[in-house]
């Protein structure tokens, strides 16, 4: 008789388990009734990527890239299903993700300028992905990419700045011997005696070089003068303020101030922007130019086709050769309290960001990739291939892109150019109130 009871009471016990164990996974949210893990996936940037190579019957319309990439993802992990919604690029901002998770509904993944993700990470709502990563991985990225104790996303790609010369101007005023060495490195004083050369020819409607400072638009641009002279915005990923109020960012900005008053810079610089860069340069009329990939294919594909030889910012007498600023972009995971849905997700991210897509991405931009490893995959111009070189040897600089209130200190910085080139500040008055300023939007 006792024997039949314990053995009743046993059977009770186990169907009171299975019942809370199957009632705790459903309110957990991380499984529906048939087992699959739910996961959703954000995504803005790459929206307009269509007809990709090996995908192009999949990738016709716009947004289509991420379903493949799901796709992709789901041919190995049958038991997760992932809800893609491709944000609306027209608002040019986060506005349809915010409003989401102010209504409760966080997503568990986010692909996106990593600018624009850095505002969740400063929210906290974003989970650190290091100890799911191994060194070889981690030290597979750029030097320079990762800064602080947490890494909050996994970059894919790299959109470098560095400077375009028009070659074939410098070549037309027989000043070819000023242009940088096979290096792409040169000094500021190389620097000048190139802008020299040109501005002595006085070509007509043709200049030297261009600054601007009408909105934060291209202002990596102009950051670059920055790193030759040794100055810097923060101390690798310490956001709590800027370390930018130092002799070297005065020198900085008393150099970029002396381009604008003394006629090395098209005219106008407080009231110009990246438009006017983006056309003149194309146009033929300016000898060097701080920007991006972009710059290549313009000058080839202008209507006047011409030679650009890109090359790294200058550096100062004594400094090392400058790292470089890169906008990458990147995806993130968000917490949840849901280790299930938090481990799959993250497997989804080290997938994008793995060998499968993260080449395909970059060959996609024609731009250079985050990781090392990948170089070789990915087909890009012989000089944009050396810049990634350069990246390689030089790392990379903290300019602020991923602090959360990065936005924010863009317009801080452009404020103080518009008052320098403008002649209302020096350069010592503009770089201690871009300090003030900038400590107050890190600290508001």
């Amino acid at each position: 008789m006792k024997k039949r009871v314990l053995a009743f009471l046993l059977a009770i016990a186990l169907v009171f388990s299975l019942f809370t164990l199957s009632g705790c996974q459903k309110d957990g949210g991380s499984s529906t009734e048939d087992g699959k893990i739910k996961l959703s996936f954000y995504g803005y940037g790459l929206q307009a990527f269509t007809n990709i190579p090996g995908y192009e019957d999949q990738t016709q319309d716009l947004g289509d890239i991420y379903q493949v990439m799901v796709d992709g993802f789901k041919k190995d992990h049958p038991n997760v299903d992932i809800e893609v919604t491709v944000i609306n690029p027209a608002g040019g901002n986060t506005e349809q993700l915010d409003t989401d998770i102010a209504s409760g509904s966080i997503p568990d993944l986010y692909f996106d300028n990593q600018m624009r993700i850095a505002k969740y990470e400063g929210q906290g709502l974003l989970a650190d992905l290091t100890p799911y990563l191994d060194d070889e991985i981690i030290n597979d990225y750029a030097s320079g990419t990762f800064s602080g104790d947490t890494i909050w996303r996994l970059p894919i790609d790299m959109t470098v700045h560095f400077m375009a010369i028009n070659k074939t101007l410098v070549e037309e005023i027989g000043a070819e011997d000023l242009l940088p060495d096979e290096s792409r490195e040169w000094t500021f004083d190389q620097f000048m005696e190139l802008m020299d050369a040109v501005k002595a020819a006085n070509l007509t409607d043709k200049y030297p070089t261009i600054l601007w400072a009408a909105n934060p638009s291209g202002d990596v641009c102009n950051f670059g003068y920055l790193w030759g002279f040794g100055a810097r915005l923060f101390d690798n990923g310490d956001y709590s303020k800027t370390v930018i109020n130092s002799p070297e960012a005065v020198k900085a900005f008393q150099f970029m101030s002396d381009l604008v008053q003394n006629g090395y810079a098209v005219p106008g610089a407080a009231s110009l922007t990246d438009d006017d860069m983006l056309a003149m340069f194309p146009a033929g009329q300016l000898a060097v130019t701080g920007g991006y990939a972009y710059l290549e294919s313009a000058a080839k594909d202008a209507e006047t086709p011409f030679e650009p030889y890109l090359v790294n910012f200058p550096h100062d007498e004594g400094q090392e050769n400058p790292p470089f600023a890169v906008h990458s972009h990147a995806i993130a995971v968000f917490k949840s309290d849901d280790q299930a849905k938090t481990e799959m997700a993250i497997e989804f991210a080290k997938y994008i960001a793995g060998e499968d897509w993260a080449p395909l991405l970059c060959q996609a931009e024609s731009a250079p990739t985050a990781r090392n490893s990948f170089a070789d995959k990915v087909t890009l111009s012989e000089q944009i291939n050396i810049i990634q070189q350069k990246v390689s040897e030089n790392g990379l600089v903290d300019f602020g892109a991923t602090c959360p209130q990065f936005q924010e200190i863009r317009n801080d910085y452009v404020n103080e150019l518009q008052s320098l080139f403008n002649g209302t500040k020096t350069a010592e008055q503009a770089i201690a109130d871009l300090e003030t300023n900038i400590n107050k939007t890190l600290n508001s």
